[in-house]
């Protein structure tokens, strides 16, 4: 496949329609992804811009890639800030997507400094026995809590 370059306004509308709320729905859910790379192409070309389903689903692999290089090296300790061409843009995207969604978030300060804290929903502060605590991390470093009560 011969190389394609895409232009700041390609790129930028590409970003657009990728981050449109349907889109990252459908890409979220069991949809073909063939479909939705087809309809952003069609929206492309609806600008005037033409441009295939592959080229745009390559198009938005290798930003992703990129964006998730230097979203990486700049969670890493003593590591210069890095940046990758239309950041910003994808960080508004991508930058909130955790591995799972957590029912509730806490501060781990509300549980150092003593505070009575209903965690299992049933009007007191403490755990039943039957209360089951799993605990799994997401890529932001928080600890997220999913509380399961058995009956």
């Amino acid at each position: 496949m011969p190389y394609v370059t895409w232009s700041a306004e390609e790129t930028k509308l590409l970003i657009s329609v990728f981050g449109e709320q349907e889109t990252q729905k459908k890409l979220g859910g069991l949809y073909r992804n063939k479909n939705v790379y087809l309809d952003i192409s069609k929206k492309l070309a609806e600008h005037g811009y033409s441009k295939t389903m592959v080229q745009c689903r390559t198009k938005i692999k290798n930003l992703k890639t990129a964006y998730k290089k230097a979203k990486d090296n700049n969670q890493r300790s003593g590591r210069n800030r890095a940046t990758c061409p239309f950041y910003e843009d994808l960080n508004i995207i991508l930058g909130d997507h955790p591995t799972s969604q957590p029912i509730a978030v806490m501060d781990s300060a509300d549980l150092v400094d003593g505070s009575d804290i209903d965690i299992d929903g049933d009007g007191d502060d403490s755990l039943e026995t039957s209360t089951l605590l799993d605990c799994s991390h997401d890529r932001s470093g928080y600890i997220l809590l999913d509380f399961v009560v058995q009956s």
